[in-house]
């Protein structure tokens, strides 16, 4: 649910490209660990390697910290 509302939060802020998802790439790749969600045909350890390292960098830039305003505490 999580997931979710953070992708709604950055869509009502005009962040959201035209496939739904976030247009920055870190925001992007945050959501999809967030949610979960995977890329058919790419093995899963580079996948869940590529989803760390993002998490890391939005952990490390601050951007983690700002979608959290647009969580239910």
């Amino acid at each position: 649910m999580r997931a979710f509302q953070v992708a709604y939060g950055v869509a009502n802020d005009g962040g959201a490209s035209s496939d739904g998802l976030p247009k920055n790439l870190i925001v992007r790749l945050v959501f999809i660990r967030m949610s979960e969600g995977f890329v058919p045909r790419v093995p899963l350890i580079v996948q869940k390697a590529i989803l760390s390292a993002a998490a890391l960098i939005a952990r490390v830039a601050g951007i983690e910290e700002r979608l959290t305003k647009y969580t239910l505490q």
